[in-house]
């Protein structure tokens, strides 16, 4: 990847590998020592996001579209045959994604902090929660 390359051309060029469904190219994308996290893993290296894009991948076809950016972030649209997901890039210094968080549309939706779980005893209340929005 191209050291000038912005977060648009790395989004793009993520997306585009999603949807011709190239692990390799969408891996290569990623810092040597890149992090990539969803709901049930967190991988570090190429290798392993090489295998991870390798299974989301093989099990049918990845619709992907860019759908926002920041001076060294960007988000992505992802539907595939396991589900809708929002990326979230962060570039490093070369510009490759230094970080993927692949989030659920719950979890892409829910208050920044917030847990999942009424029942969660880390939970806080609507009045901390509307308080923490207004500042």
């Amino acid at each position: 990847m191209d050291e000038t390359a912005g977060p648009r051309a790395v989004m793009e060029a993520y997306a585009s590998a999603l949807r011709a469904g190239d692990a390799g190219l969408a891996a290569g994308l990623y810092a040597a020592n890149g992090l990539l996290t969803s709901a049930d893993e967190r991988l570090s290296g190429r290798s392993g996001i090489t295998g991870w894009h390798e299974d989301l991948l093989a099990r049918g076809a990845v619709e992907a579209r860019p759908s926002g950016q920041g001076n060294d972030t960007g988000r992505l649209e992802v539907s595939s045959p396991v589900g809708r997901f929002v990326v979230e890039l962060a570039l490093d210094a070369s510009g490759r994604i230094g970080t993927a968080r692949w989030l659920t549309d719950a979890e892409a939706d829910r208050y920044q902090g917030e847990p999942l779980s009424p029942d969660d005893p880390e939970r806080s209340s609507s009045a901390s929660r509307s308080a923490r929005r207004r500042r």
